[in-house]
């Protein structure tokens, strides 16, 4: 599962990275989802193996199996944790993306005669402000979701 996990987390960011060298104002683009929802401190919340009890030579042979046993476990369980962090990270910096090239596009689309007539009457930006707000209502009820499983 971790295999799938980290195969489609290298292809999302071989997709950014692609991004980004095809369009060189992506890199300065304003992080706001990374700032917003990925961890404060990315690298010192970066998982590391070091802390894995490895059991003293003493030990009978059976705990020394339950000790290779619990090794893994938490090796796997770090790993998985690891994969969790990528994921979130790549999928805020793909959210970025999107978000720059929508406001670009919303900018170029503002500037037409047939938008500022329309506008008059039917509010575009009130509306786009009141999907924004519930979208990002319904991201953190999600992620509350999320982090309860």
């Amino acid at each position: 599962m971790n295999f799938i996990k980290s195969t489609v987390i290298y292809k999302l960011e071989s997709l950014r990275d692609y991004l980004e060298q095809q369009d060189e104002s992506l890199q300065a683009r304003p992080k706001m989802c990374v700032e917003y929802f990925a961890p404060e401190s990315i690298e010192s919340d970066k998982i590391k193996g070091d802390n894995i009890s490895t059991g003293s030579s003493d030990e009978k042979e059976a705990s020394s199996d339950e000790a290779a046993i619990d090794k893994k476990k938490a090796a796997n369980f770090l790993e998985s944790q690891q994969l969790k962090m990528d994921m979130q990270l790549v999928a805020c910096d793909l959210v970025d993306i999107s978000v720059f090239y929508a406001c670009n596009t919303a900018k170029r689309v503002q500037q037409h005669d047939m938008y500022k007539l329309t506008n008059k009457s039917l509010h575009f930006e009130e509306k786009i402000s009141f999907v924004y707000d519930r979208s990002l209502q319904g991201y953190e009820w999600a992620s509350e979701i999320y982090q309860r499983l």
